[in-house]
């Protein structure tokens, strides 16, 4: 029985410095997996943000084209429709690189409150 407990007891001691050992490993680490999880996501932010933008440049492009076409040969209302689809997308896409970009400067300049509120985020899921 005594042999019993001196391993329960060494299994025991092995399992909390193996434990502490890691928590040590992650505080060390902690600030460089940050520092990159930042730098993605505003990457993240920073791409999507450029590449709506150039669809909707895309969009007003061709949108411009097609007012030039219906004013130069009045066609049906099937265009109409089409330019109102066209309107309402720039509308949505816009939306869409504001809010990228405001995710983007939010992660430069108030990175702690961005991990804060992504960490609290997690935690309520």
């Amino acid at each position: 029985m005594d042999g019993l407990v001196k391993s329960i007891d060494k299994i025991a001691d092995f399992a909390t410095n193996g434990i502490t050992k890691g928590v040590e490993i992650l505080l060390k680490e902690a600030p460089q997996v940050a520092s990159q999880f930042l730098t993605f996501k505003a990457f993240v932010f920073g791409f999507t943000a450029l590449l709506l933008l150039g669809i909707l440049i895309i969009m007003l492009v061709l949108t411009i084209k097609l007012i030039n076409f219906l004013f130069k040969y009045k066609t049906e209302n099937d265009d109409v429709k089409i330019l109102i689809i066209t309107i309402f997308s720039s509308a949505i896409i816009t939306s869409n690189i504001y809010n990228n970009f405001i995710q983007f400067m939010y992660i430069k300049l108030a990175p702690k409150v961005f991990l804060i509120e992504f960490f609290s985020n997690l935690i309520k899921k």
